[in-house]
């Protein structure tokens, strides 16, 4: 009987553009939005302001989208949610998948929602193992230094100014995921920036405040303990962004309907919406402002300040062609701290910049060679560089095409290229390898 190998989907097959000095990964999977005139003046906002936000709980559907939302909308900060697991051990609504299917499921959810209110999305290995009576009983299955470790490795990736924990370190927070997630939060919160703590997880970084993300759900008279003690900050999400033609209390409720498993489909309201913030760690605001203090500009940069007043130019002008100028300016202080986490989109939107790649195949073999058709063109009168780099198959694959091509105003540049499929089909990479205990093997 004739062997035969596995297929990969093409629709897994995926390519990075980089246009130094910024790197855009794009997927053959969804079509690429069209943003509008105003969107790309809110994402030109958001390009002017460094500071950064982790928000950080168990599960998916534990994050505050409404808090989330605000946060990248309302104060432009890049803003994360780090989920301790994927959800693999709740409940689904919406068909019969349990465990590692579901955890899929949700990984998407989440993934959904963050495209909606304009967050990031980071997980642990961490696999969730239905309900815990206690952190404790968490740890033991998990591992503490283990999950803990990938929490201060994400802390060290995404520099957050400020970390906001969903709940409190203590039984009150019902589920022992969620308990745990406060106690990881807090210890992460000092070893991130120690260096003999995990030093394989990245360079030390000291976010500046840990705040709990109190709620009338637990304490219905939050408001009046919140007025008589100062450690608690209140924040008033309910704003709109004339921009977006939302409330952030809006976009919060379509991405929390997103969480489709477990039957949620959030109500848009409108109006204040006050949120509650407990002081837990670092040092105490002179104001009621969370940022007090924090320099989220691109001053805090050094010589970088001339991206500042470039982008304020672009923005105060609404001039594309200013934008594009930071391109010629951004590639010299690419490797400090906070250049390398910015998300460069609304300059590619405005460049005109376009690539296609396509195959006359829907599937291959793996281990077989196929040919993918580029199409790259300069829709606009700049003359760019485009260094292009491919990789097929599983992470850390080598590269099998590259394009360093100079494009004049209005041309095209097309090529085929072939390549090679990985030897594994594709899956996702969190369940390559079997679990070890309650965690990934990643």
């Amino acid at each position: 009987m004739k062997q035969t190998r596995p297929f990969l989907k093409w629709s897994a097959i995926a390519f990075a553009l980089h246009t130094s000095p910024f790197t855009l990964h794009t997927s053959a999977q969804r079509p690429p939005e069209q943003p509008d005139a105003a969107r790309i003046l809110h994402e030109m906002q958001k390009l002017n302001v460094l500071g950064s936000v982790l928000y950080i709980a168990a599960h998916p559907d534990d994050e505050n989208t409404r808090l989330i939302a605000y946060l990248a909308n309302g104060k432009k900060v890049r803003t994360g949610y780090l989920s301790l697991t994927r959800g693999d051990g709740g409940q689904n609504l919406i068909g019969t998948e349990q465990g590692d299917a579901l955890g899929i499921i949700r990984t998407q959810e989440l993934l959904e929602a963050r495209r909606i209110d304009g967050g990031e999305q980071f997980f642990t290995r961490a696999v969730d193992f239905g309900y815990s009576k206690s952190a404790k009983e968490s740890f033991e299955k998990w591992g503490h230094d283990e999950v803990l470790s990938d929490v201060v490795r994400v802390i060290r990736q995404f520099r957050p100014d400020v970390i906001i924990t969903r709940f409190p370190p203590t039984r009150e927070a019902g589920h022992g995921h969620h308990e745990a997630s406060a106690i990881l939060a807090a210890e992460a919160f000092k070893l991130a920036s120690d260096p003999k703590a995990f030093p394989e997880c990245g360079k030390p970084w000291q976010p500046r405040r840990l705040f709990f993300n109190g709620s009338t759900w637990w304490k219905q008279n939050l408001a009046e303990i919140a007025k008589q003690d100062s450690g608690w900050y209140t924040v008033d999400v309910g704003g709109y962004d004339p921009l977006l033609g939302l409330s952030y209390t809006e976009i919060a409720a379509r991405s929390r309907s997103m969480h489709k498993s477990q039957g949620f489909g959030s109500a848009e309201t409108r109006g204040e919406m006050i949120e509650y913030l407990k002081l837990i760690d670092g040092d105490k605001p002179k104001t009621k402002d969370i940022f007090e203090g924090i320099d989220m500009t691109w001053g805090n940069e050094g010589d970088a300040g001339e991206i500042g007043r470039i982008l304020s130019q672009a923005i105060n002008e609404f001039d594309p062609n200013d934008l594009l100028q930071t391109l010629n300016v951004i590639g010299k202080y690419k490797e400090t701290s906070n250049i390398q986490g910015v998300f460069w989109q609304p300059v590619l939107d405005v460049s005109g910049l376009s690539i296609e790649a396509t195959s006359p195949i829907p599937t291959i073999a793996c281990g077989d060679t196929g040919t993918i058709d580029f199409v790259f063109t300069n829709r606009n009168d700049i003359t760019a560089r485009i260094v292009f780099a491919l990789w097929i198959g599983e992470v850390g694959a080598a590269q099998q095409a590259v394009f360093d091509t100079t494009m004049r105003p209005y041309s095209k540049f097309s090529s085929t290229r072939k390549f090679v499929a990985g030897s594994m089909p594709d899956e996702p990479f969190w369940l390559k390898s079997p679990k070890i205990g309650a965690l990934y093997d990643i």
